[in-house]
């Protein structure tokens, strides 16, 4: 008889990965102990996928360059929008106009080597700032992990909407 296994009348069998709770398990049906174990090794793979792209993302921080850094008047609780654009100015008042109207209440925008205006368009406006930089938008891994930059900054709510939606 195994160690662990309880008699007619003894106690509850339970699963060595879960402590906390002892469960009755009719016989041949105990869970998987491999399931609990590829379930560990996932989450720590991902944890540490996160961290190498987080070290990254430090490591790259030099390749924006500030234009209008206004960071400062953001509020706690403010609703954030974060844009990733290029030659956008025809489309950009729009874009402003209708977030603003939603309740966004300040634009965090990185403009990736914009020709037509729109640098100077976003420059003029108060409650935007502006980082450009003429690195690879793709390279940029499509600006993964600004969900974790907006809680790590205790925001309430951010957006990344795309500008070319109709």
């Amino acid at each position: 008889m195994d160690s662990g296994a309880a008699h007619p009348g003894g106690p509850p069998i339970s699963h060595p990965l879960q402590a906390d709770t002892p469960k009755a398990y009719p016989i041949g049906t105990l869970p998987d102990p491999a399931r609990g174990l590829r379930a560990l090794w996932q989450a720590f793979r991902l944890r540490t996928r996160r961290q190498m792209l987080l070290a990254r993302a430090i490591r790259r921080r030099t390749q924006l360059t500030p234009v209008a850094d206004r960071t400062s008047a953001i509020a706690a609780g403010d609703v954030l929008c974060f844009l990733c654009l290029r030659n956008e100015a025809q489309r950009l008042p729009f874009l402003l106009a209708h977030n603003r109207r939603l309740g966004v209440r300040h634009f965090l925008v990185v403009d990736n080597g914009s020709t037509d205006g729109t640098l100077a368009l976003l420059r003029d406006q108060p409650d935007v700032s502006v980082w450009q930089t003429g690195a690879s938008y793709k390279a940029a891994r499509f600006w993964h992990g600004l969900a974790d930059l907006a809680d790590a900054a205790a925001r309430a709510c951010a957006l990344v909407p795309d500008t070319r939606c109709r």
